[in-house]
């Protein structure tokens, strides 16, 4: 006979690994990337140029954003974009969704690129979805004393996303900066938060591989990807591409750190490929074959999504935050495949994924 006490630690621990019921039981938040080229102001502006052209080709242009003008020359303007009502639109779509925030790519509160994010603060519905920065290490690491006013200012916002009963969520990107720059950066951020009277951020370096000793080394809080899609086969399946995500969410966890998962919803640049960008190399092999997944249908996508949110919740040790990235919401050249609502495809994926995270 089982003793009391012993089959009472049996239940308990197996009451632990029982999944919740649902998203909001579990507290587990998902965040969806932006990288809002299509939304900038002017058509002068170089980025906003370059991915008009990458998008143009008529193969590629189902993949732009649904606020897309095609001319008679079948030319492609994105200045119906960056307007108020189609960020109020997609706030509201994302909060229908099941989406809790955006993790914008920041490249500061007055640039060009940073327009949605500018739209999403000025909205009514700005309080549907949260938002969070994401910072390449060699932006976080320039960070002075005048410039960590302005991030704490944003770190105070009312939608700032936070976990862990209030601590800002803050990702930095992993370039070529060293992890012994990042450290320093990280201790400042604490410190300048500390003085001034904010929660200590929680901080998660976006690595390119996993390894030990990340979170030591730079006294970030946890590990995760921006985007994994490597090694990119000549015209993978997307079965593949989420195997891929999946692996590397065990081999994060694997290092014995805390980490963040992030799903992906697609990965084909041949858009880039075709037409490069000087922002990243060309990714075509010698051969000139093309490296990229085919796009998942909305359902497999959803599928992605919905291992990513049992992962976190049956990995309550690894993911101590409880949230997710989706990968993503608007990289609509460089992903193909995306949340946000495209000429193509419309909301499909969206609404597939809405089904999964409501």
């Amino acid at each position: 006979m089982i003793a009391r006490r012993t089959l009472l630690a049996i239940l308990t621990s197996a009451l632990a690994r029982l999944p919740a019921h649902s998203k909001s039981a579990a507290g587990v938040k998902i965040g969806a990337i932006r990288w809002d080229a299509w939304y900038t102001q002017s058509p002068k502006d170089g980025i906003r140029n370059f991915v008009q052209r990458t998008l143009s080709p008529e193969q590629w242009r189902d993949r732009a954003p649904s606020c897309t003008i095609v001319n008679e020359l079948k030319e492609i303007s994105f200045d119906e974009c960056g307007v108020q009502s189609r960020i109020d639109s997609e706030i509201v779509k994302a909060h229908d969704a099941g989406i809790d925030y955006w993790a914008y790519c920041w490249f500061g509160a007055d640039h060009p690129m940073q327009n949605a994010w500018r739209l999403h603060q000025s909205s009514t519905v700005n309080h549907l979805v949260n938002w969070c920065c994401i910072l390449s290490f060699g932006q976080f690491v320039q960070y002075e004393d005048e410039s960590l006013h302005e991030m704490t200012r944003q770190l105070r916002f009312h939608n700032y996303q936070s976990v862990l009963g209030g601590r800002p969520l803050l990702f930095i990107m992993q370039d070529k900066t060293g992890f012994d720059a990042v450290a320093n950066g990280i201790r400042n951020l604490r410190l300048f938060c500390n003085n001034s009277g904010l929660r200590d951020p929680y901080v998660v370096l976006l690595v390119a591989a996993s390894r030990r000793g990340i979170l030591s080394e730079t006294g970030a809080d946890a590990i995760g990807a921006y985007e994994r899609a490597s090694p990119t086969p000549v015209a993978g399946d997307y079965e593949e591409l989420a195997k891929i995500a999946e692996s590397y969410w065990s081999a994060l966890a694997g290092t014995g750190q805390a980490i963040v998962p992030t799903a992906m919803t697609g990965w084909d640049t041949r858009p880039r490929q075709e037409t490069p960008v000087p922002w990243t190399p060309n990714p075509r092999s010698s051969s000139g074959e093309a490296h990229y997944f085919r796009s998942g249908t909305p359902e497999q996508i959803a599928a992605h999504v919905h291992n990513m949110l049992e992962w976190i919740r049956l990995n309550y040790s690894s993911c101590p935050a409880q949230t997710g990235l989706i990968y993503s919401w608007d990289e609509h050249d460089e992903g193909g495949s995306v949340l946000n609502s495209t000429l193509g495809a419309g909301d499909s994926i969206l609404n597939a994924i809405g089904k999964v995270l409501k």
